[in-house]
């Protein structure tokens, strides 16, 4: 059962696959900035609602445990389940308001990154965040270091070759550097965004 703003949705035109490098097959719902979907109502019978079959036999060994995770973010821009999601326990129902706050950071220039600003070098993503910035970091630092990139990010170049996971050397390789990456504090030299909009939920 899918429905919004009070009508059934449109599994097929309604949801993008996206895939996480934890989480596996991801969904996002209302993801085309050309066809928004906008509710006419507060309240949650107008907000999406959904019955949702969680299917543990399917999930990734990386899981934890059993139910939904919730990512609210701007249309085109990455989720991050794993850091910024909500948890949707299963056999009960769960609902969530949502709040918009905008953020404008009035420091000094250079101490926050302008939306229209050129994305940094090696940058994985289509649009800049700090946890983006983070892991394009990270995956530079595998390259530089294993002469190939982790399977779980993107690619700043698709010329550049995946690590394969089955060669022992490779994934030494990555078990090492993501280890030595974590104990950086890689954080301090990616800046925030000057303006974004951030969703709480209550």
């Amino acid at each position: 059962m899918c429905s919004w703003n009070g009508n059934q949705c449109n599994i097929n035109e309604d949801f993008r696959l996206h895939t996480d490098p934890q989480y596996g097959n991801c969904y996002t719902f209302n993801s085309d900035s050309a066809k928004r979907l906008i509710s006419s109502r507060a309240g949650s019978s107008y907000g999406l609602r959904l019955m949702l079959y969680v299917n543990s036999s399917d999930y990734l060994p990386t899981t934890e445990m059993a139910g939904v995770k919730i990512s609210i973010h701007e249309i085109g821009k990455n989720p991050y389940p794993e850091i910024f999601g909500y948890s949707g326990p299963t056999g009960a129902i769960s609902s969530y308001g949502i709040s918009l706050r905008k953020v404008k950071r009035l420091g000094k220039h250079g101490e926050c990154v302008m939306q229209d600003e050129p994305l940094p070098e090696n940058y994985i993503y289509k649009h800049y965040d700090t946890e983006g910035c983070v892991r394009s970091y990270y995956q530079a630092s595998i390259i530089q270091t294993c002469k190939c990139a982790d399977p779980r990010y993107p690619t700043s170049n698709n010329s550049i070759k995946i690590c394969d996971i089955f060669n022992k050397a490779q994934k030494n390789c990555l078990l090492l550097q993501s280890l030595k990456f974590e104990k950086n504090n890689i954080t301090s030299t990616c800046k925030p965004v000057c303006g974004q909009n951030l969703w709480t939920t209550r």
